[in-house]
């Protein structure tokens, strides 16, 4: 039985060069295409249409499984956001950190130079 899908594809195949349909057939890995007549070409890429289309659809079995681990993949991505939003306080606590550091570098600094102006003008009061 031929799906209406099927006969579009044929239509679409049959509406291409030899020397096309033999280029998108080497695309999608087919082997033994280059001594095929276009009717049989035709015919080999509606196949692996069909392989590549049950291959795509999960089994009942796969689909039970995916629908279960929807939960995990959520508590998952709570549990990442969690980590990003503490790695978040963590880097604006850090950021803070460093800004005080530096404060009191720069006011240490400062004193450093205070005290060295006093000792100048000391040594050339001093002579």
């Amino acid at each position: 039985m031929t799906t209406e899908y099927e006969v579009n594809m044929r239509e679409k195949y049959e509406s291409l060069s030899l020397t096309v349909l033999k280029d998108l057939a080497k695309a999608r890995g087919m082997k033994g295409i280059s001594a095929m007549k276009k009717g049989a070409l035709i015919e080999a890429m509606v196949a692996q249409d069909e392989k590549e289309a049950k291959q795509e659809q999960p089994a009942p079995e796969a689909a039970e499984a995916a629908a279960a681990a929807v939960p995990v993949r959520e508590t998952r991505q709570q549990e990442d956001r969690q980590q990003e939003d503490s790695g978040t306080e963590n880097s604006r606590n850090s950021r803070e950190e460093n800004s005080r550091v530096r404060r009191e570098r720069q006011e240490y600094g400062e004193r450093a130079e205070t005290r060295e102006v006093i000792r100048e003008r000391q040594e050339c009061g001093e002579r």
